[in-house]
C-alpha cells in the first residue's frame, strides 16, 4: 500500500504535465521504511514525467511474485539507449547530455533509488526500447 499511495500522491503532478497515470496494486505485506520507499516512487515518477512526451502514459504496478514484492513503473517515450542502461544508476550520470546544465537535476535521483532499494535487500533493473518505453522493475523480498 505504501508504494501505491506514493504513486497516487503524484497523480496531480503527472496529469498537470499532460500525461496519464495508471496505478494497479495487489496487497503485498512487507515491513519497509515508508519515507524511503516513498522517495523511490517520487524519484521514479519524476524521471518518467521528465522523459514522457505530452499525451504519454506512465503505468505503475505492484504485485506479489513468489517471495517478492515486484514494483514496475513504465513510461512511454524515447527510452534509454542500451549502452546507458547500466550507467543511469551512477551518481551524476545523465543520459540526456543536453540536460547537463539543468539546475533542477543533478543526476542523483536514480542513484538514490538504487541505494534505497539495496538497503531493503532488493534489486532494480531496467527494460527499455529506444523511441518506445522505459520500465524500471524493483524486486523487494517479503
Amino acid at each position: 500500500a505504501v508504494v501505491a499511495e506514493a504513486a497516487e500522491s503524484q497523480r496531480t503532478r503527472v496529469e498537470t504535465a499532460g500525461l496519464a497515470l495508471a496505478v494497479r496494486s495487489e496487497s503485498v505485506v512487507r515491513r519497509v521504511d515508508r519515507d524511503a520507499l516513498g522517495q523511490v516512487v517520487v524519484n521514479l515518477i519524476d524521471n518518467a514525467v521528465k522523459f514522457t512526451p505530452d499525451g504519454g502514459e506512465i503505468s505503475f504496478s505492484v504485485r506479489a511474485e513468489k517471495k517478492y514484492a515486484v514494483v514496475m513503473i513504465k513510461n512511454s517515450g524515447r527510452g534509454i539507449p542500451k549502452e546507458d542502461c547500466d550507467l543511469v544508476f551512477d551518481r551524476f550520470y545523465k543520459v540526456d547530455k543536453s540536460r547537463g546544465l539543468d539546475v533542477n537535476s543533478f543526476g542523483l535521483g536514480l542513484h538514490i533509488v538504487k541505494s534505497i532499494i539495496e538497503l531493503h535487500n532488493g534489486t532494480i533493473t531496467i527494460n527499455s526500447e529506444e523511441n518506445s518505453y522505459t520500465e524500471f522493475v524493483l524486486k523487494l523480498p517479503v
